[in-house]
């Protein structure tokens, strides 16, 4: 997951016909309309965004927007990095050439969001949850300064929901064995599972089940299902009152110890830090 951060996030209403480019975004930027309609170009890719669509645009991405002359669109814009260094000062800015200094800096990074790699969109009309959270962050830079520490939650929600919307469009595509898979083991994290149990959950070999992961998720079995215990496990420490054992024993990870080593690895805190972390 790294570390992201929203860098910035606003409201542009084009003018009839207007024509803008920002030839190299660093951020990955969730776009979509509000009103009106228009189209985008992005890395050559031509999209139109009428209201209630959204994008997600890649990393270091070339943008054109093209507004209708007759009804151009407004447009809400949150621009993320996938992975700033904890540890390092945060610049809430995005650069928009590659010649501005923050565009080489050695703290922001891309990482891979599972179901979100390259040009990404659909409607939020069927995600109402990712409506209300962008437009909601989108409000609060707009009504003044935006801590750090919040830029770093608002950014965490927001890619657990474009993930979580993704995964209801992808799962709808994926082989049946895998799209069964998938749900039956979100639903009961805590059952013990390893790759020869998730075969038999599949109905197929256990090489037939890494093809499938390696293939259409483009992780290996184990490895997913390491990450939605973390995921869940991360919602749970920031989301519930539950004594951090039982997080680790609700996600299949009854050992303590394991549960603290394996949730430091995903994310570089303790649970009980990334608990504290949450409640600043």
């Amino acid at each position: 997951m790294g570390f992201p951060v929203v860098l910035h996030a606003n409201l542009y209403q084009f003018s009839p016909g207007q024509r803008l480019e920002n030839p190299c975004v660093g951020s990955r930027m969730l776009l979509w309309g509000r009103q009106g309609s228009g189209e985008v170009v992005v890395d050559g890719q031509r999209r139109p965004l009428p209201a209630d669509a959204w994008l997600l645009l890649p990393w270091r991405h070339r943008v054109i927007y093209f507004a209708d002359s007759r009804r151009p669109f407004l447009i809400g814009g949150i621009h993320l990095c996938p992975d700033h260094a904890h540890n390092a000062l945060v610049e809430l800015r995005v650069p928009h050439t590659s010649s501005e200094p923050l565009h080489g800096s050695l703290h922001r990074h891309d990482v891979r969001w599972p179901g979100l790699d390259g040009l990404v969109g659909g409607s939020l009309d069927e995600h109402p949850g990712l409506r209300r959270l962008s437009e909601w962050i989108v409000g609060r830079w707009v009504s003044g300064p935006v801590e750090t520490d919040h830029a770093r939650s608002m950014a965490q929600l927001l890619a657990d929901e474009l993930m979580r919307a993704v995964a209801v469009n992808t799962t709808a595509v994926l082989p049946a064995a895998l799209a069964t898979t998938l749900t039956t083991v979100c639903r009961d994290l805590a059952r013990p599972l390893d790759l020869a149990a998730l075969a038999r959950l599949a109905g197929c070999s256990p090489p037939t089940l890494v093809r499938l992961f390696r293939n259409h998720l483009r992780s290996s079995p184990m490895a997913w299902l390491r990450s939605e215990r973390i995921e869940v496990a991360r919602r749970l420490l920031a989301g519930s009152a539950l004594p951090i054992a039982e997080v680790g024993l609700q996600v299949g990870i009854a050992d303590p110890h394991r549960f603290a080593k394996l949730f430091r690895a995903a994310t570089g805190f303790s649970p009980r830090a990334w608990r504290n972390r949450q409640r600043l």
